[in-house]
């Protein structure tokens, strides 16, 4: 549980070695820098469980004739952020400083064209003017970055950015699922022989991450580090991206703005290719920096007038005319949704394509029965505890009495192995018969049986419990394609709903449940394409056990809009009610 692979790690490679020149002296090949800074921020992104990277790499290098003026002149490629090439790291900015009586000076230019900046360094380096010049040029793939001249010591700041981290949702080790995401990112470093002079090097790395950020714990999570350790022996690469061993740093004291962090210093390189290596586990976004200014408001069209508190009170100050000081707030308004014509009908459907492959088979860990038995359960539960809510949904102006409800499951291994499903019309399932439903099929109550034959529904509850029939007779079967899960999904809701209310407004919600991961077949297209035939406005995975594929389950859930809740074992009541709340 919890590993990744090297190809999916979010890695920095650092800039190796470079070229640097005298005014005199000869010139030094493939020169190692005196000191290397890290300073990488982990933030929130625009998506769900998405987040972004900004990093500050500092390269320091030293004169070996101090004497004389020194140049540095050094390539980097640029770079995707992982093997999977999810999103590149850009050089947003980039800094020169001289190292001028023993303090850093900026060496700050307003060069506006790339010909006038090269220009510009070439006059400073060929000439005795007693300036310092830096330029960085992108040509191709291969930032190109030269300093000059420069005394004892000169540094090169440079500042990426990456707006899409590889992240995938963490799997809770007990009976809940966990509200977690993990992002693995490694930083590599250069490293020389011991007996190499150039060794000495003074480095430093930092991590920040948002507040209630942790480290996963490599005692809890070995078996996950064991199985990156694997991925990474066996990664081809070039020798600059080759990666045989893994610092963890420690944890740093946390900033005034919440965040966390790591940090690791040395004095010298490593003896073989090395990366820091933070494995960080982030907990959900809840938005708590903000105070509801207005209290009473009117029904219908909501108005929230919000003032920032914290650090954010300090960025929102804006100057006024005459010296004076103001704070920006934020309005949020909650517009009341337009009623609906008595005549207009609501077609809703819940789609469950739900796992049945052969490893379905084998006992759940603390229930005594079969994953798929536990399937077949956990999945009656949801389905009964969204009927309980249709009335209340009626009663609250959402569905109409013409709208209809409709279920559809979709059981598959290699193929599939069962269909069923039921559709009613919301104006059947009142607050009365809802509750004599739920009493006669969850606890065989003969006397709700016996009121809802007599008031006409007798068929209703027959169709409803040939259904749980159906679905409690659900077995374990072969191999795994979500494939055939989701093809059979899309052909059955185009069949029984699409072109049977063509004038309906239509929409509907995805529950995709598995022990596993596809192992028969690209998936991710079947899965979009589901999406987007069938109204789906969003959706869920849920995934149980060791043999989640959780890189899977969390692409999965992107595409179908949703979440994932993956855990080792089945939510309790408790949690699993969390999770069906959620849906609705």
């Amino acid at each position: 549980p919890n590993a990744t692979t090297a190809a999916r790690l979010n890695r920095v490679v650092c800039v190796a070695s470079a070229n640097v020149g005298y005014s005199k002296a000869a010139k030094d090949t493939k020169v190692l820098p005196s000191g290397l800074e890290y300073d990488a921020v982990i933030e929130e992104a625009v998506g769900r469980s998405d987040f972004s990277l900004t990093l500050r790499m500092t390269l320091e290098f030293e004169s070996s004739f101090p004497e004389e003026g020194m140049v540095v002149w050094l390539k980097k490629h640029q770079q995707m952020i992982n093997d999977e090439e999810l999103s590149e790291l850009m050089l947003v900015e980039t800094a020169f400083e001289d190292y001028v009586d023993g303090a850093w000076v900026p060496i700050t230019t307003d060069v506006r064209y790339a010909e006038e900046a090269e220009a510009v360094v070439q006059a400073v380096i060929t000439t005795q003017s007693g300036q310092t010049a830096g330029r960085v040029t992108t040509e191709g793939s291969v930032e190109d970055a030269k300093l000059g001249p420069v005394g004892q010591r000169g540094r090169i700041i440079l500042t990426y950015r990456c707006d899409r981290l590889y992240a995938y949702r963490e799997m809770g080790l007990g009976s809940a699922p966990s509200s977690r995401t993990l992002v693995p990112l490694a930083l590599q470093l250069p490293w020389a022989a011991i007996d190499n002079p150039a060794s000495k090097c003074a480095l430093r790395a930092s991590v920040r991450a948002p507040g209630g950020t942790t480290f996963l714990d490599p005692q809890q999570h070995v078996l996950a580090y064991r199985d990156l350790q694997r991925s990474l022996a066996g990664l081809r690469a070039e020798p600059e991206a080759r990666m045989q061993c893994a610092i963890l740093p420690e944890a740093a004291p946390p900033a005034p703005d919440g965040s966390v962090g790591w940090q690791l210093q040395r004095g010298h390189l490593p003896p073989r290719p090395t990366a820091i290596l933070t494995w960080l586990s982030v907990p959900d976004v809840v938005d708590n920096s903000w105070e509801e200014v207005s209290a009473a408001l009117p029904r219908g069209t909501r108005a929230q007038v919000m003032l920032a508190r914290g650090e954010d009170s300090r960025l929102l100050r804006v100057p006024q005319l005459g010296g004076g000081e103001a704070h920006l707030v934020r309005c949020h308004v909650e517009t009341e949704a337009p009623p609906r014509s008595p005549s207009s009908v609501r077609v809703h459907t819940d789609i469950t394509i739900t796992d049945a492959s052969g490893s379905t088979g084998m006992s759940a860990v603390g229930h005594g029965v079969s994953v798929r038995e536990c399937f077949n359960k956990h999945e009656e539960r949801r389905m009964l505890k969204r009927l309980e809510a249709i009335p209340k949904l009626r009663q609250a102006g959402v569905l109409l009495d013409n709208d209809v409800w409709c279920q559809l499951f979709v059981v598959f291994d290699h193929g599939i192995r069962a269909q069923c499903g039921i559709e009613s019309r919301v104006g059947d399932l009142d607050e009365a018969t809802v509750g004599r439903l739920g009493r006669a099929l969850a606890g065989s109550d003969s006397g709700a049986a016996s009121e809802l034959e007599s008031s006409g529904k007798g068929a209703l509850l027959a169709s409803w419990r040939q259904l749980l029939q159906a679905m409690r007779g659900m077995r374990a079967g072969g191999m795994t394609s979500f494939i055939a899960g989701a093809n059979a999904a899309a052909e059955t809701y185009a069949r029984s709903v699409k072109q049977k209310y063509q004038a309906a407004e239509l929409t509907a919600y995805v529950n995709f449940d598995t022990d596993g991961g596809n192992n028969c077949g690209p998936c991710y297209a079947a899965i979009g394409k589901l999406v987007a035939d069938c109204d789906v406005v969003q959706g869920h995975v849920l995934g149980v056990g060791a043999w989640v594929d959780q890189d899977c389950a969390a692409k999965v859930a992107r595409l179908l809009k949703g979440s994932s809740s993956l855990g080792l074992s089945f939510p309790d009541d408790a949690a699993a009610d969390d999770l069906f709340r959620q849906d609705l």
